[in-house]
């Protein structure tokens, strides 16, 4: 019995997922000689199936419970064990956090301080500003005599509170946005999934397509892991422009301060126009 797409619902998650699978099984395949249709023989999956496997094509397979059935026995035929799991069955729904969407930066961090001082001068005026206090006070509510009164030196109360907010409103230039130690930056010659970790944090996990430029900056690490390393053009902190690996291989690497990539020069020819 052949089991409609349009009964079930595909998550973005299991669609990656697959994708990582398909490839791993793939160059596992591959590295071993052995063909396709050798597999289908032993694991009496249609080739179809298996090639969407391969191609992480989720949307020509079955339901998911299925889908981990084939990587099975698959996985089994190359003799790879525990990878099947890694699929997950049910809808994943992906964690949301209003704190991303909301994130505050160095520059909102340094508004909300300026705002916080202008507040702050601005109340202090109020409150120590000769000017406000002799104008809360008529003279029928005082009892002194005329020669009693003094007349307040509002001219040099005034000079000393404007020093006052020129020193307050200085003390945010000393704070300065921290330049990352670890940049870097890609160019798609094709299609590859990729994953992005920046200081053990994900930053990116999808499908990227041919021509899509993208830049990461962090402060210890960062880690990339990607699906068809022949597709990623990437540069790293000063070092040139260099090709992450071969088409169709799984790469993960770690960059970090001390990394120093191999000595690959690569022709004008090969390199995109918009990247220097």
């Amino acid at each position: 019995m052949k089991v409609s797409s349009k009964d079930f619902q595909i998550s973005d998650h299991q669609a990656l997922r697959l994708l990582e699978i398909g490839s791993q099984l793939k160059l596992i395949r591959e590295q071993k000689g052995i063909s396709l249709q050798k597999i289908r023989q032993i694991t009496l999956i249609s080739e179809r199936h298996l090639r969407a496997i391969e191609e992480g094509n989720i949307n020509s397979l079955p339901e998911p419970v299925y889908i981990q059935g084939f990587i099975r026995k698959y996985a089994k035929a190359l003799g790879v064990n525990n990878i099947a799991e890694q699929f997950p069955v049910t809808k994943i729904l992906p964690k949301t956090s209003w704190l991303k969407s909301s994130e505050l930066r160095p520059f909102h961090l340094y508004l909300i301080y300026i705002l916080l001082i202008a507040t702050s001068v601005g109340t202090l005026s109020n409150i120590f500003s000769p000017v406000a206090n002799y104008s809360s006070i008529s003279d029928s509510e005082t009892q002194l005599s005329d020669a009693a009164r003094l007349k307040p030196n509002t001219k040099g109360n005034t000079s000393k509170l404007v020093n006052r907010k020129e020193q307050t409103v200085n003390k945010p230039n000393s704070l300065k946005p921290q330049v990352k130690t670890v940049n870097l930056g890609i160019m798609m010659k094709g299609e590859s999934w990729m994953r992005i970790e920046v200081d053990g944090i994900v930053k990116f996990e999808g499908i990227l397509s041919e021509g899509t430029n993208k830049v990461w900056g962090g402060n210890k690490n960062i880690i990339l892991r990607a699906g068809n390393a022949g597709a990623i053009l990437l540069e790293f902190n000063q070092y040139p422009p260099m090709l992450l690996g071969q088409v169709g291989e799984v790469v993960q690497k770690t960059f970090n301060s001390s990394y120093k990539p191999p000595n690959i020069r690569l022709s004008a020819s090969s390199l995109p126009e918009n990247l220097e």
